[in-house]
């Protein structure tokens, strides 16, 4: 685990040095300029998208029988989500994509994953599920509930998850 966080920040430092990131004083925290920022925010989010787009368009075209194009659309679909994994990296010293928390670790990780799925569970699918009912979109609306009750699930999943790592480091500490 060590390893993989020394070559990150030396992987890090060699790629940020050409961006105009600042490196702070002898830590592998990288400070970036505000428009770098604001790029790697759009980059995550175009790609992660694409990623999406792309799949749906290969299962398109496997519909219409045409599989040489879904093959295309396929693997410029992994292609993309290669691309956020690897542009992800950067996000890690600047702070998680919706939180703004720094997510090295698997319990910061847990953290940010809890407060953005709880913000999408309790505020913004419902918030989304409202507007589409006034504009009178009964289907979209009921797809936005339902995708509020997985988020539930889903943070609730998470929240177990975070428990049970920090019951099994505080026994760690212990031992």
């Amino acid at each position: 685990k060590k390893k993989k966080k020394m070559f990150r920040s030396v992987l890090l430092r060699q790629q940020t040095s050409s961006l105009g990131w600042i490196l702070t004083s002898n830590t592998t925290h990288y400070r970036a300029l505000s428009e770098s920022t604001k790029n790697i925010k759009k980059a995550m989010q175009r790609l992660a998208v694409n990623s999406h787009r792309f799949e749906h368009f290969a299962k398109e075209a496997e519909c219409e029988g045409l599989s040489d194009a879904a093959s295309v659309f396929r693997a410029i679909s992994k292609g993309a989500t290669t691309q956020t994994l690897a542009t992800n990296e950067f996000m890690l010293e600047i702070g998680d994509f919706y939180t703004g928390q720094v997510t090295n670790d698997t319990l910061s990780c847990l953290a940010s994953a809890i407060e953005s799925t709880q913000e999408d569970a309790n505020v913004n699918f419902p918030k989304f599920s409202e507007v589409a009912r006034k504009e009178g979109n009964e289907d979209l609306a009921a797809w936005f509930d339902r995708l509020a009750h997985a988020h539930k699930n889903q943070l609730s999943s998470l929240i177990e998850l975070q428990n049970q790592l920090q019951t099994d480091l505080s026994e760690d500490d212990d031992n």
